[in-house]
């Protein structure tokens, strides 16, 4: 079938909510062929019309009912469906009085039931839905699941449980899905995870619980899980991550920013991870060697974060990084430390970190940077991104910094003093110092003289005068941005060559 017919044949039957809507008006919508039907407000037509639908007739495989106060079971009658949206329907939905004639379709495989008031789950009340394999139960007040809740659904791959009134899962409440990999259990009000809630899912792969009130994870709460990749803890109330140890041994992708940690302890089993986020929790300091442990049987240091590609540590309390603070993360490329207390770097705080490729150090307390000799001490030629803005630094040497840079931020310090020359010989570097206290770059001995540069910000108040032999050498310039100084005097001839 080319894509000309198939577009013809799914057809969406568009009905207004108005008062001259009538039945004849909604059957005349049933043609043959098409396969897809909107509704929306029609309560007087469903009210009036408890089998509308004319199976000889009509092919429909795609029904979306939204915001139908009236709606009966026998609506159903003579259909076949594989996808039923009965979503915003809260004064229809209170109750499961619905779901016999949903069961019938024993052909669904996406079912939306969302923003209702469904206030439970019922035994059994699926249990003739053996294909459905998406299942949308979000934004409901769901708080409690009957035994059996979702016995049938041996094809289920999503389940969204979002937004609901849920306080706990017990160790049953989930059984019977033996084919899910996705769960979304985010904006509840869970206070804990018991052992073995997800037992009978060993083809999980991600977990949702953002936005709860969670504070303790039971060891074997996701015990066998081995293709678990994702996990999401953020905006919960977990202070300990030494109890996380036994749980993500598999995890890729774990997320705990917005919690209450306060240290960051060392973690053993935490060996597939690629990204950490850490953020927006109460740690005021990361012990040296917290990413590796060292083997009491065979004395041995353990490399346990080797594949750690992305690590953010952002919005702490942070005020001091050592050279041994991030020890073994040989494959970081990402780290955030924006928004902590930092006042002092180790002059070789990167020398574990190769392959790093982006720095952030956003609003922290640096002042100074002479100590540290990024050329030779922190020993990453994959160096491309240092973003320092607003930080407290008052000179800088761009002279120390890698040759592979392409962006380097000195956005909103206090500088008063620049020493280029000899820097980089990146020709794609940008160089952004607007909003800075900076004054004057103009003495004679302090010219611009990189000549590779080819793009350069010096706006909002940090000029007050341009004289030629500032930018004489920089034969690759092609943008200067000088906008919002307060600029009295250029130089004649200052940008003739």
């Amino acid at each position: 079938m080319n894509l000309a017919v198939l577009f013809y044949i799914i057809i969406a039957c568009l009905l207004e909510n108005s008062t001259k809507s009538n039945a004849t008006d909604f059957i005349s919508c049933s043609n043959e062929n098409k396969v897809t039907c909107y509704l929306e407000g029609q309560d007087k037509v469903l009210a009036e019309n408890e089998s509308i639908w004319n199976s000889s007739q009509l092919n429909l495989k795609i029904i979306s009912f939204k915001k139908v106060n009236i709606l009966n079971e026998k609506i159903f009658n003579g259909l076949d469906l594989y996808s039923l949206d009965v979503s915003l329907n809260e004064d229809t939905l209170e109750d499961w009085s619905i779901m016999q004639a949903i069961n019938s379709f024993t052909n669904l495989t996406t079912l939306n039931l969302s923003y209702n008031r469904i206030s439970q789950t019922r035994t059994n009340q699926f249990y003739r839905l053996t294909k459905l394999t998406l299942l949308d139960l979000s934004h409901n007040e769901i708080f409690f699941f009957e035994e059996n809740s979702f016995a049938g659904l041996i094809s289920l791959i999503y389940l969204n449980l979002s937004r609901n009134q849920l306080t706990q899962i017990e160790e049953n409440d989930l059984d019977n899905i033996p084919q899910l990999e996705f769960i979304n259990l985010d904006f509840n009000n869970i206070k804990k995870i018991r052992n073995n809630v997800f037992s009978s899912m060993t083809k999980l792969s991600t977990v949702l619980f953002r936005f709860n009130k969670i504070n303790e994870i039971n060891n074997d709460s996701f015990k066998d899980l081995n293709l678990l990749e994702t996990v999401k803890l953020n905006a919960n109330k977990l202070k300990s991550i030494n109890s996380l140890i036994a749980i993500y041994s598999n995890v890729s992708d774990l997320d705990l920013s917005d919690n209450l940690f306060e240290t960051f302890d060392q973690i053993q089993q935490i060996t597939s991870i690629t990204s950490l986020n850490l953020a927006k929790n109460n740690i005021s300091q990361i012990s040296d060697y917290s990413f590796i442990y060292f083997n009491i049987y065979n004395r041995r240091n353990v490399y346990t974060f080797l594949k750690l590609l992305n690590l953010s540590l952002a919005f702490n309390k942070l005020n001091q990084i050592s050279d041994k603070t991030f020890y073994g993360l040989n494959s970081l490329k990402y780290i955030d430390l924006s928004n902590n207390m930092i006042e002092s770097l180790s002059s070789k705080f990167l020398v574990s970190t190769p392959k790093l490729i982006s720095l952030n150090l956003k609003n922290n307390r640096i002042k100074y940077l002479d100590g540290i000799d990024w050329r030779k001490d922190v020993l990453t030629s994959a160096l491309k991104i240092i973003d320092l803005e607003k930080n407290l630094l008052t000179e800088i040497s761009l002279s120390n910094f890698p040759d592979n840079l392409i962006e380097i931020n000195f956005k909103l310090n206090r500088l008063n003093k620049i020493d280029v020359n000899n820097g980089f010989n990146n020709a794609d570097l940008s160089i952004s110092l607007d909003d800075t206290y900076f004054l004057s770059i103009l003495k004679p001995n302090n010219n611009l003289t990189n000549n590779n540069l080819t793009l350069f910000f010096l706006k909002d108040k940090c000029l007050t005068v341009i004289r030629k032999e500032m930018f004489a050498y920089l034969k690759k310039l092609l943008i200067i941005y000088l906008k919002n100084n307060q600029i009295k005097f250029i130089e004649n001839n200052t940008f003739t060559h």
